[in-house]
């Protein structure tokens, strides 16, 4: 028996060791290769690709203004993979609005209850998400900002940004105009 748990275990080893010995010969062979291929990419194609982070950027704030880009590139990222991705949506409203009211409709739309804080102006719910839904959010006028997460799963934890991540992001979009 002992024998056979060895000659396994030498098999085993010789295999290991001869796949590592080929793959390193890979990695010579591919070396020159990415390197050729790093060299190439000049520092005019990360100028543009530096540009058209910045058109992004402003083309989300002409269509969804109120709505983080980094959750729209998120979102576009991981609407490519899976057709009904779940983030936790944080959407930040103006003062005085009916807490009930802005509750009831949020359960309708996603089915969710949200979580309410900062006196009724941050309200929390995670949801199934869409290019369509965020924009819904956006246009609403008693809406000031949309901030998001990927959680993958509807398993909430509560709010994550603040409303001096939404002023702090209000600040850097003025500087791109």
């Amino acid at each position: 028996m002992n024998l056979i748990i060895y000659d396994r275990f030498d098999f085993f080893y010789n295999n290991i060791f001869t796949l590592i010995h080929n793959l390193s010969k890979v990695n010579l062979v591919l070396y020159p290769i990415i390197k050729k291929r790093e060299e190439k990419m000049s520092s005019n194609d990360l100028d543009t690709l530096h540009d058209k982070y910045h058109d992004f950027r402003r083309f989300c704030k002409q269509v969804l203004p109120k709505v983080d880009p980094i959750l729209v590139a998120d979102l576009l990222h991981r609407l490519h993979k899976n057709h009904s991705p779940i983030y936790m949506v944080e959407v930040f409203t103006k003062p005085g609005l009916d807490e009930e009211k802005i509750r009831d409709i949020i359960i309708e739309k996603t089915g969710m209850t949200p979580s309410i804080h900062d006196h009724g102006t941050h309200y929390v719910v995670n949801q199934k998400l869409t290019l369509n839904m965020l924009k819904e959010i956006n246009d609403t006028e008693s809406v000031v900002a949309v901030e998001g997460d990927f959680t993958e799963n509807i398993t909430g934890l509560g709010a994550s940004h603040s409303w001096d991540e939404v002023r702090i992001r209000e600040s850097e979009s003025q500087e791109l105009e």
